[in-house]
């Protein structure tokens, strides 16, 4: 193999070891340049070109990546075309991939232009599932380098086993308390899964309990090294299913008293935010910058009775004591406030103005 730079007429026959490109001209790398290819690159004013030439007796990078990899695909393989020097191999049916370990080291040993990558051994593949890969390095390689790696791949170096369906049978025990129709439908569900089916079916009464002639305690399977049981065994369906009932009613009733409490605090907020913060609180000073008001504390009585969301404003202020509104009033004149506001957890009950 011949590697080297050559003017796009001598690069005939040759294989681009670059991508190259030339304003709009794009010539990707390993592309074969015929005289197609030759004109495009006088005309795109490219005076040198690298290319690689095969030798006699030198095969291409995805003739020998395809000829390896059918040597190495077993039963249930299929080979994709190889394309850059790299041939996939794909599942062809789902089963258990089985690899010949030994293989895979010979075909690695051959040269370090030959890789071959493949999934774990014994792992499940489905149809279609990418199993392994063969990738050439260069460009190229000599033949006598594939001839090698296809006599060490042997036979069957990667195979798909398929899973193969086995004769089975079902030994169930009649216990009390089961309908037949419950082992009847088991037994049809696992029948189905065991496509083609259940060769053979066996009853066998549990340890103290009787056969009866048409199967009327019902049977569930359960594994033949079983302890014998110490008492009959009694369905208990229903009070579970009461106990689920009592629970899912306490957890919603508590679901919906949290839901209640916290939109209560939510809704008084604003008043539960100014009292944690006012405690010990003497002074206007003493107020965090977050709270813009009150500037300060005058004392105005409470309301009394109802709740503050259904106390009439014109009632919430005629309950506050006049002197102090005075004396907000004054404090307010005196500190140049425009408007002076009144509320009782959170809700406004007195809104006056300046001048």
């Amino acid at each position: 193999m011949k590697f080297g730079p050559a003017t796009p007429d001598e690069a005939i026959g040759g294989v681009t070891v670059h991508t190259l490109r030339q304003g709009s001209f794009v010539l990707k790398k390993g592309t074969t340049v015929g005289p197609a290819e030759a004109e495009a690159l006088k005309a795109a004013g490219v005076a040198q070109v690298v290319v690689i030439r095969l030798e006699d007796g030198d095969v291409s990078e995805d003739v020998a990546a395809a000829d390896i990899a059918r040597a190495i695909a077993g039963d249930g393989v299929t080979v994709e075309r190889a394309f850059t020097g790299r041939a996939n191999l794909f599942a062809e049916r789902a089963g258990i991939l089985v690899i010949d370990r030994a293989a895979v080291d010979r075909i690695n040993t051959v040269d370090e232009a030959i890789t071959f990558a493949t999934l774990p051994a014994f792992k499940p593949v489905v149809e279609g599932e990418m199993i392994a890969t063969v990738k050439l390095i260069p460009f190229g390689v000599e033949g006598r380098l594939r001839d090698a790696a296809v006599a060490a791949a042997g036979r069957d170096a990667l195979r798909v086993a398929p899973y193969v369906i086995k004769r089975v049978g079902v030994v169930s025990t009649m216990l009390p308390g089961l309908a037949p129709k419950v082992i009847d439908k088991t037994l049809r569900v696992t029948a189905e899964r065991l496509a083609p089916g259940i060769a053979r079916r066996r009853l066998v009464p549990a340890p103290g309990v009787a056969l009866s002639p048409t199967g009327g305690h019902g049977a569930a399977p359960v594994a033949l090294s079983c302890a014998p049981f110490r008492r009959p065994l009694r369905s208990d369906h229903g009070g579970s299913m009461t106990l689920r009932r009592v629970m899912l009613v306490v957890t919603i009733v508590l679901l919906v008293l949290f839901a209640a409490l916290v939109g209560t605090v939510a809704a008084d907020w604003p008043y539960l935010r100014r009292v944690i913060a006012a405690t010990g609180m003497t002074e206007a000073g003493d107020w965090p910058g977050a709270f813009p008001a009150p500037m300060a504390r005058i004392d105005g009585g409470r309301i009394d009775g109802e709740d503050s969301a259904a106390v009439d404003p014109v009632e919430a202020a005629a309950a506050i004591d006049p002197a102090a509104l005075d004396a907000a009033a004054r404090w307010a004149a005196a500190n140049a406030t425009q408007a002076l506001l009144v509320l009782h957890r959170g809700r406004l009950v007195l809104e006056r103005y300046g001048d």
